[in-house]
């Protein structure tokens, strides 16, 4: 499968260049909440890897090498731009959830950077292939018209997962997203969220302990 790389959240734009050499000398800087993970959308049978991290002090490129060495992503902020960014969040481009797993082995990946002031920067995030069960959305069902007060969404809660995250979209853009604890099946929308007579969709994500997703998405209408 051809690799793309699609930046979907960063301080700055950023594109693809050669790897991140720092200047001698320079004190090494950490990197934090390094995380790559699996989000995959089991309605639609698509998967996507999602990595991301956080530092203390502007970066202006970043590299991600795999378990067995050579870099897997790269990126720079673009020419002119002073400050970097200061974290990063970027996903690879869809594909089945064992086209992905063939392309990036589980294991060890390493974070490298380069501060706009030259310094170099190290993180590092394990990646599992261990995917949660697809969540059982048990209310609303698919097509079904509910009230916009008073509505709970419900789902079937698995003891294996840690954590759920609750989309509603109306229009095809995000009104809502929570995420609550893996004991819960249930959540109260609160009122005023959605509007009334709108096409919405309802996305359950099981969240696992390593952090991968798997995503149930049912579409209902609003009274």
């Amino acid at each position: 499968m051809k690799q793309e790389y699609i930046v979907v959240a960063a301080v700055a734009a950023v594109g693809l260049v050669a790897s991140p050499e720092a200047r001698p000398g320079g004190l090494a800087v950490e990197l934090k909440e390094e995380s790559m993970v699996i989000e995959y959308t089991a309605s639609s049978g698509e998967a996507t890897i999602v990595v991301s991290a956080e530092a203390e002090t502007h970066l202006a490129r970043i590299e991600v090498r795999g378990p067995t060495g050579p870099p897997v992503l790269e990126m720079r902020t673009d020419h002119g731009l002073e400050q970097g960014f200061q974290g990063f969040v970027v996903e690879t481009g869809e594909g089945t959830p064992e086209e992905l797993m063939a392309a990036f082995p589980p294991g060890d990946y390493t974070l490298r950077a380069r501060t706009v002031d030259g310094r170099t920067a190290f993180g590092s995030a394990r990646f599992s292939h261990v995917l949660p069960q697809a969540p059982l959305i048990a209310y609303p069902s698919e097509g079904m018209a509910v009230p916009t007060t008073g509505l709970e969404v419900s789902w079937v809660a698995d003891p294996g997962v840690v954590a759920y995250r609750v989309n509603l979209e109306q229009h095809e853009s995000d009104v809502m997203t929570v995420v609550v604890t893996g004991g819960t099946g249930s959540f109260r929308v609160p009122d005023g969220v959605l509007a009334p007579g709108t096409r919405s969709q309802l996305e359950i994500g099981a969240i696992g302990a390593d952090g991968n997703c798997t995503i149930v998405e049912v579409p209902f209408r609003t009274q």
